[in-house]
């Protein structure tokens, strides 16, 4: 049985069972299933609305065309949405079940999720598509497989389990999880600024993957965990790492004029940096007093470090090349300190700190200065 409307305005309630597929033409409708319905679903050109109830099932894929689409589900769709062009918006409650993803989305489009989309046993997409897209992924919220954008600005939200990638396209993005992400994030785009924002820490949070970014402007901020390699490519970045934060692999800055920074929004008072740092043009450590960032390698900074406020210390035979290191507290000398046993290739420039020789603890050792 197929079920055909025509232009006008069509007002469909079902409780109990359609078999076949529904396909509704122009005009605005409005579909209400409390029920089955065992086929596909075509909403049609114009302005549609869908409700999906909780006890209502479709069992094949839901298709719009052009208009903009209204999607809140409670119940179950064993099919994919693939709404077209248009302003879409996709509401899947905490009882909602999207089995095969939500693709084909063309304009400027919100999803709001805190149920499950895709299935653990079947991965899936969801296709942002071009235009621009909020997707909200809420702390109950499950997305069995990997997320993609197109060419506008596109903001992602995570406080839940994304288990794929997160694959940003062009336009200006940004992207902030307070949850898991379990794959890669590619922050992607040739000339534009993209912003990640990363809180996500323990067994159920972080970015287990790589994070890399595009060609353009790219501001990366980690306070969570980040299991593999970040590189930000080409273009003039910034990497703030927050006191409390991981990553698993090496740390680039790529090509552009690149800085690191060492800053702290928790309670903390102690970092080891140990990672391979490479590709960095600036140091700026503007942490709290009495903050202590050890670094635990040797590292290069290609034009300067600034340390404003916090303590650097530099571990037993490490050493921290720059141009200039300098020490500047601004208002008072006991904001930026530097300490430890290493060795500092560079310029050293006190306007406003205090070095020591030697460790914290001890205040015994030697730090070298092979420069001015």
């Amino acid at each position: 049985l197929a079920i055909k409307g025509g232009d006008a305005q069509k007002f469909i309630t079902n409780n109990g069972s359609i078999t076949g597929s529904l396909s509704l033409g122009k005009g605005f409708d409005s579909v209400s299933n409390f029920g089955r319905i065992d086929g596909a679903l075509n909403l049609g050109d114009g302005d549609n609305f869908l409700t999906n109830d909780k006890a209502g099932v479709i069992t094949q894929d839901v298709t719009g065309l052009g208009g903009i689409d209204v999607v809140a589900n409670v119940g179950r769709i064993e099919g994919k949405l693939d709404l077209g062009a248009g302003g879409n918006i996709v509401v899947n409650g905490e009882a909602g079940l999207i089995v095969k993803g939500i693709e084909g989305l063309g304009g400027d489009d919100v999803i709001r999720n805190s149920g499950v989309i895709g299935t653990a046993m079947a991965t899936i997409e969801i296709g942002l598509g071009d235009g621009k897209n909020y997707l909200r992924n809420s702390a109950t919220g499950n997305i069995f497989g990997k997320v993609t954008s197109g060419a506008g600005d596109d903001q992602i939200e995570n406080a839940g389990t994304i288990t794929g990638s997160v694959d940003m396209g062009a336009g200006d993005d940004t992207v902030t999880n307070d949850g898991l992400v379990a794959g890669n994030i590619n922050l992607g785009g040739a000339t534009n600024k993209n912003t990640l924002t990363n809180n996500g820490k323990g067994v159920n949070g972080g970015i287990r993957g790589n994070v890399t970014g595009g060609a353009g402007v790219d501001e990366v901020t980690n306070s969570g965990v980040i299991g593999g390699n970040i590189d930000l490519g080409d273009g003039n970045d910034k990497l703030t790492l927050n006191m409390g934060m991981s990553v698993g692999g090496t740390i680039s800055g790529g090509n552009g004029n690149d800085s690191l920074i060492l800053s702290n929004k928790g309670v903390q008072v102690r970092e080891t940096l140990s990672n391979t740092i490479v590709n960095f043009d600036n140091l700026v450590v503007d942490s709290n007093i009495g903050d202590v960032w050890v670094l635990n390698n040797n590292y290069t900074f290609g034009t300067k470090v600034d340390i404003t406020t916090g303590v650097v210390e530099i571990a037993k035979m490490m050493t921290l090349e720059s141009a200039t290191v300098t020490l500047d507290g601004v208002v008072a000398s006991g904001r930026a300190r530097l300490q430890g046993e290493g060795t500092i290739k560079g310029d050293l420039v006190v306007t406003k700190g205090i070095v020591t020789a030697g460790n914290a603890p001890t205040g015994i050792g030697t730090l070298s200065v092979t420069g001015d």
